[in-house]
């Protein structure tokens, strides 16, 4: 074959995913045709999108429910309950688009993960008294001084 000959390639994909490629070099009179089969994309069923949406939504709540108030917080809460809709909906439905949903779900993870997390600055007694225990642990010496 020539060097910087001309290559015609023709590409189809049928319905079942299946895709013919025909390369044809008319300079030297040569025609092939192959079949390549396409990986499906792998889709969760039913059952699965509803418990993943259900741990979504739980995360979802738990960070919408420790989150300091503000504007950013309404903004993520609002979207994600659109979403929650949109998904509620279509799990309801006779014959379920099952990848819509899983987008959906994602949608809602990356929303969720979005809000922002709580600034708990002091904390709870039960640490603080571990803490000190430690410290008092280690150094026994200062600990004696300061009850006298």
């Amino acid at each position: 074959m020539p060097a910087n000959c001309q290559v015609i390639l023709e590409l189809s994909i049928a319905a079942d995913y299946s895709m013919t490629v025909t390369a044809e070099v008319p300079s030297a009179n040569i025609k092939q045709t192959t079949k390549v089969p396409l990986p499906r994309i792998p889709v969760p069923s039913i059952e699965d999108l509803r418990i993943e949406f259900d741990e979504t939504r739980a995360m979802y709540e738990a960070r919408l429910e420790n989150a300091p108030s503000g504007p950013e917080k309404m903004k993520i809460a609002a979207e994600c309950e659109r979403i929650i809709a949109e998904a509620t909906e279509l799990l309801v439905e006779e014959h379920p688009e099952a990848f819509q949903i899983s987008m959906l779900i994602k949608k809602l993870y990356l929303q969720a993960k979005q809000i922002p997390a709580a600034l708990e600055l002091t904390p709870p007694q039960h640490t603080m008294e571990a803490l000190f225990a430690e410290a008092r642990e280690l150094h026994p010496r200062r600990s004696a001084r300061s009850r006298s």
